[in-house]
């Protein structure tokens, strides 16, 4: 077997371990600041929803009405347990995810650089531990922080394979592949995606006499992930895809919005920014992925044996994976297509970028890669510092402050009828609003009984509600007043105020 480096050679990672450290500190702070900061969204309370059930049978059976493998819901089921159900607390699995996931992709690019390695894994552990998206899902109550881990882990392990799957420290090779394998099919669908990929490249390398000669056992560890995450696909995946016509995430994706999603992955909701620093963010975005772009194309042109087959599983899990699922999700729209589905090619993005800047001279990676990481690295805080698109914990403190006792409170979203609703009013506003009328609504967003006589005020704390729903046409005839305050996207408290005189 070919290589172009001495077998097993980590070194690279030794040698650098202090930068590694660092971005492994800088990766951590910026995940557990972002997880203190910002505010729970509605598909965080999904995953409580679910998680918080009372145990492991009742989140299986409430999961076949929704679109999600079982294994992140019951990580934080057991993690509540231990560690109690704050925000902060809740989220510390996916911060966890997010560290290691640093820690994986500096051994990645160590093992992948033909020279400089300590570079490699330096540039990619940073890129990793600042990657807008990477800090944002490593601080949710989600499943796409483990997804990102999964395949970071396979794509580890599939270096190791490559390129010294012989030797005795690889012993314990087939039994974490597996393992990565059945986590990553039990955490997210779209894992499936990436096994069609590494299969393609597989296959690919095969045909084309550049990877190494396949045996029968060299399999053992795919059928064996597929064996442990098969009772779920054959029992809960088969009843939701026949037992609701609910569908993950969206379907349609322009060209436009697939070429936003590689920057998407580095630098994220810059919305809120002035242009010139939106600017100056998005080009350098474009210079990491370029950077990121170079260190594919040259690492795969010069690279020889092994290690070419496992350069390109990397490559094409970055550049690849979001012009995939666009592609099948148009074909099958339950396959679904979403920013937060890609998380699993940032790890490879990062690789290639830590890879790209290893193959530059000294002084031209000093005087470009160290202003590009410290953009990143900016971009990474300014998002740490936000509240969050979604802003629920500010609309329920906006209603406690705002809200004398007797007036009345109604909290309504826009999803599907089998989440209840209100969750972010009774999380946030616990023990806080005792002397306050909580209302409800019927199914059909209808306003149900209103206590007599009528409270002076009534606040609807709504995410993404239409303003044409019968609840707030109601509340409209009752009262003569009419206030609003916005709450990032899609979320707002609206006041209403002045009961009409017939109505009191």
């Amino acid at each position: 077997m070919s290589s172009d480096r001495p077998p097993d050679d980590t070194s690279g990672l030794e040698r650098g371990r202090w930068f590694v450290a660092a971005a492994l500190i800088v990766g951590g702070v910026l995940r557990l600041r972002t997880a203190s900061s910002r505010s729970l969204w509605l598909d965080e309370f999904h995953s409580l929803h679910h998680a918080l059930t009372p145990g492991p049978s009742a989140l299986l059976s409430g999961l076949a009405v929704d679109n999600h493998p079982p294994a992140s819901f019951l990580l934080i089921q057991q993690w509540s347990r231990i560690a109690g159900e704050g925000a902060v607390a809740l989220r510390l699995p996916a911060v966890v995810y997010g560290i290691l996931t640093i820690w994986l992709v500096a051994r990645i690019a160590a093992r992948l650089a033909p020279a400089r390695p300590r570079v490699a894994a330096a540039v990619a552990a940073t890129a990793m531990a600042c990657s807008g998206l990477a800090v944002l899902l490593g601080a949710e109550i989600r499943m796409y922080s483990l997804l990102a881990l999964c395949v970071a882990g396979v794509l580890e392990a599939l270096a190791a394979w490559c390129i010294d799957r012989e030797r005795d420290s690889q012993a314990a090779l087939p039994w974490r592949t597996a393992a990565w394998v059945a986590l990553g099919l039990s955490t997210h669908y779209w894992f499936l995606h990436h096994l069609a990929l590494f299969g393609a490249v597989a296959l690919g390398a095969g045909l084309a006499g550049l990877g190494p000669r396949w045996r029968p056992r060299d399999l053992a560890p795919l059928v064996l992930g597929l064996v442990l995450a098969a009772p779920w696909y054959l029992t809960g995946f088969r009843e939701q895809l026949t037992g609701h016509d609910l569908w993950p995430g969206g379907s349609g994706v322009s060209l436009g919005e697939l070429a936003q999603s590689y920057l998407l992955l580095l630098f994220f909701n810059l919305g809120t920014l002035p242009s010139a620093a939106k600017l100056v963010l998005a080009a350098a975005g474009a210079a990491l992925l370029g950077l990121g772009a170079f260190g594919a194309v040259v690492g795969v042109a010069r690279s020889t044996g092994t290690r070419r087959t496992a350069l390109v599983a990397v490559a094409v899990t970055a550049l690849l994976l979001g012009p995939w699922g666009a592609v099948v999700a148009h074909l099958f729209p339950r396959a679904g297509f979403n920013w937060n589905y890609l998380a699993g090619a940032i790890p490879a993005l990062a690789v290639l970028i830590g890879l790209g800047a290893a193959r530059l001279p000294t002084r031209p990676r000093l005087l470009v890669v160290s202003p590009l990481l410290a953009l990143l690295a900016a971009g990474a805080v300014t998002q740490a510092e936000s509240v969050g698109t979604e802003d629920l914990r500010g609309a329920v403190d906006y209603v406690l402050t705002d809200a004398r006792p007797g007036e009345a409170v109604l909290p309504v979203e826009w999803q599907p009828p089998f989440f209840p609703h209100g969750q972010a009013w009774r999380f946030y506003a616990d023990g806080r609003a005792d002397d306050l009328v909580l209302l409800d609504h019927g199914a059909n967003y209808e306003l149900l009984e209103l206590p007599v006589p009528i409270p002076e005020r009534v606040h609807v704390v709504r995410r993404g509600l239409p303003l044409q729903t019968a609840l707030l046409a109601q509340l409209a005839e009752l009262y003569e007043r009419e206030d609003a305050a916005a709450f990032g996207y899609g979320v707002s408290v609206q006041t209403f105020s002045g009961p009409r005189a017939q109505d009191r």
